[in-house]
């Protein structure tokens, strides 16, 4: 704890230097730091790119536990690297939030962008406290940047399988533009406990098509991804702000509304328990391709302040494998590793 309490302390060094142009690395055994050295606060969120920039949407928790002391916010950083984070601010003003007055749980931002539209997309849910998943359902804003401001143009998105009790969720977009929901019911509600589900989106992405499929059991996490021809998702089981993480269980199709079949678990074989909580698979543009990297909040791992969520690290996994028949490769802890971005 000693050792980890000091590099905290020192975490503006945050990441290693380049090795050379275009190569980076990441590290996942200090917190990432912004421009200015202050620790990066996004949890729960997405890393995408846009315009040849990446950006990282989440959760500002500050110095709260996101549970007693509610009224997160949602932020974003920007970078070129992945390493030289900019912090852009806050992407929707608190009082554009649906019941910013009273304590409400918000969480899970996710940005997409409708190149037919020419909007960029915010979903994310939230639920009043005290905790209530009966009252709980999505919002739905978009903005002209990608770092907004957002406006809120749906505040009561109506899933096809059950229009409130929501939880966890992912946005996907397909090459040929279709947008899809991956979503969890939550564990109170009387009809598909806890069961997750993948919806198409409407043309604009504000809305369901009302075409819909069951696609796993229970859990919670879940992220969905493309690669060659074939769909993924992961997840994990139930584990609201675990410290000990959850399991990354994975399935895969060859249609984004399945049938989706198993692979085997992506921490079946780690050398070394990767104690996070999935919450997105991040496509990186490489000089060697395309790679996605497994990304998952380490809840209460800020050494010394198990209290701040502001301060827990994320895990950011080395690209992942692939066999011949396109299953996932077992991950394993890394403390660093590196590539070369385009």
């Amino acid at each position: 704890m000693k050792k980890q309490l000091v590099v905290l302390n020192l975490c503006g060094l945050g990441f290693a230097a380049l090795a050379s142009a275009g190569e980076i690395t990441i590290r996942n055994d200090v917190p990432r730091t912004d421009t200015t050295g202050a620790i990066v606060d996004a949890h729960a969120g997405r890393l995408v790119r846009f315009g040849g920039r990446y950006y990282l949407y989440g959760d500002n928790y500050r110095n709260t536990d996101g549970i007693n002391d509610a009224q997160n916010y949602f932020v974003c950083y920007s970078s070129s690297n992945l390493m030289d984070w900019k912090f852009e601010g806050e992407i929707i003003p608190k009082e554009a939030l649906p019941g910013w007055k009273e304590k409400t749980y918000r969480y899970r931002p996710h940005v997409v962008y409708n190149a037919k539209t020419r909007k960029y997309v915010l979903f994310y849910n939230w639920r009043p406290v005290p905790q209530s998943f009966a009252q709980g359902n999505y919002v739905v804003a978009t903005a002209d940047a990608p770092t907004g401001p957002f406006t809120v143009v749906e505040r009561d998105f109506q899933t096809k399988q059950h229009p409130t009790e929501v939880g966890d969720f992912n946005l996907f977009v397909d090459a040929d533009g279709s947008a899809y929901l991956a979503y969890k019911i939550a564990n109170t509600a009387p009809s598909n406990r806890g069961a997750n589900f993948i919806e198409r989106l409407s043309d604009d992405y504000l809305g369901s098509s009302g075409v819909c499929s069951a696609v796993v059991g229970h859990g919670e996490a879940i992220a969905m991804f493309k690669r060659a021809d074939r769909y993924y998702i992961v997840y994990g089981k139930d584990c609201c702000y675990c410290p000990e993480g959850s399991n990354i269980y994975v399935k895969l199709a060859d249609a984004p509304l399945g049938p989706y079949r198993d692979n085997v678990p992506l921490d079946i074989r780690a050398d070394k328990l990767i104690n996070a909580q999935s919450t997105h698979v991040a496509e990186l543009e490489t000089t060697g391709g395309s790679a996605f990297i497994y990304m998952g909040d380490r809840w209460r791992s800020a050494p010394g302040c198990a209290y701040f969520k502001g301060h827990d690290y994320q895990y950011w996994s080395e690209p992942l494998r692939f066999d011949e028949r396109g299953n996932i490769l077992p991950i394993v802890w890394k403390d660093q590793w590196s590539v070369r971005l385009k």
